[in-house]
């Protein structure tokens, strides 16, 4: 304290990457759990901090600004001092059809499929982000078949469809909630490839 006893306030500074590696050292067995591939966890640099699964939120340079934590009852925060970003999986290019999905664990899925894919940190956020990241790109918007998912599918392909070479929007095939149900449902490559 300093200057009449006023305690004096420092903004929390956190170094992302080093947290990111600390936490995916740590990650074990969770792919099973989530029914996804542990290559689409480790592409996506998913980590444990010990209570929840830890999911890096990236800008549109790839610079980590924050960190979703998941908990295993489907629970979802982020660490104090994030910023709201996309979950880029390393290594992703726009060659072929990119599919936009809702949240790390649906790009998790589509990524077990083999398929290229990034995620929004909801159904409406990151929408400049993902016109940066798309931008020359085929683009599939893979839209939650209820309002507010299939009311953000249509606010982030109004504004895709000026940037992106192609855009299509697919909801997850056999009926499924979102594409990570569609991958415990058994849904193929095929199947979303069809759609």
């Amino acid at each position: 304290s300093g200057g009449g006893g006023r305690m004096q306030k420092h903004a929390l500074k956190v170094d992302w990457p080093v947290l990111v590696k600390l936490y995916a050292a740590a990650r074990n067995g969770q792919a099973d759990e989530l029914g996804v591939s542990e290559a689409a966890l480790r592409r996506l640099d998913t980590g444990w901090d010990g209570e929840a699964l830890t999911f890096p939120m990236r800008d549109a340079a790839g610079l980590v600004i924050g960190i979703r934590r998941r908990y295993a009852d489907g629970r979802k925060v982020s660490v104090q001092g994030s910023r709201e970003g996309m979950f880029l999986p390393a290594g992703w290019t726009r060659e072929g059809a990119v599919y936009v999905c809702e949240g790390p664990t649906d790009t998790a899925a589509m990524l077990s499929l083999g398929l290229e894919a990034v995620g929004r940190p909801s159904c409406s956020g990151a929408v400049e982000m993902a016109c940066a990241l798309l931008a020359g790109s085929d683009a599939v918007i893979v839209a939650d078949p209820d309002g507010p998912g299939m009311n953000g599918a249509r606010e982030l392909g109004a504004r895709l469809l000026s940037v992106t070479r192609s855009l299509r929007t697919v909801l997850p095939p056999r009926g499924a909630k979102d594409a990570r149900a569609a991958l415990l449902a058994g849904a193929t490559r095929a199947e979303w490839e069809g759609a």
